[in-house]
């Protein structure tokens, strides 16, 4: 999205969801940016899995849960070295 952000590329953006199962949380990212670019800045991946887990599990467990997204989340799904 920032790829397309950069190119001025502000009018329709495509996303294949052929295989969306493991890649839930990204893909609503990237929804988050096309629906409000300027909401979620450059790096804002910890505030965005803040944020998802305050509303799925309570503002109270909200930077614990991020921290475990962040470690086990997207770099699980797409490490490649497995």
């Amino acid at each position: 999205m920032n790829i397309a952000r950069a190119f001025n590329t502000t009018e329709i953006w495509i996303v294949n969801v052929g295989s969306l199962k493991p890649l839930e949380m990204p893909t609503e990212h990237f929804l988050s940016l096309a629906y409000d670019f300027e909401a979620w800045p450059r790096n804002s991946v910890r505030r965005f899995h803040e944020e998802w887990a305050g509303r799925e599990f309570g503002q109270t467990v909200k930077h614990e849960v991020g921290d475990i997204m962040m470690l086990y989340g997207v770099r699980g799904v797409l490490d490649l070295s497995r």
